[in-house]
């Protein structure tokens, strides 16, 4: 994260639920606020492929320490349920607002 500050960027995790996976909704809190703690400015809490617990659970955490929630649609081949481009959100989930 301070590399990424440094260069005048922002710190985002990505798909959290993909890498977290095999961890249950207590470790994978947990283990994503030791991430936070490094200095995380948000959390990619939209992924094709993290179910609605986890879309929620970040989403909280981004409330809670006022960090960005951000959405990916990347595809990792044809054994995804998405292809490019897609991510399975309803239209109005996710409010944009851009910085200064």
């Amino acid at each position: 994260c301070k590399s990424i500050h440094k260069a005048g960027g922002k710190a985002i995790v990505a798909h959290p639920g993909r890498v977290l996976k095999k961890l249950n909704i207590v470790e994978f809190e947990k283990e994503v606020r030791r991430i936070i703690a490094l200095g995380l400015d948000g959390i990619e809490c939209y992924y094709p492929t993290h179910s609605k617990e986890i879309i929620e659970k970040c989403k909280e955490l981004c409330n809670e320490y006022k960090l960005f929630s951000t959405a990916g649609s990347d595809c990792h081949g044809e054994f995804e349920d998405t292809v490019i481009g897609e991510n399975n959100i309803e239209n109005g989930e996710i409010n944009i607002s851009f910085l200064d």
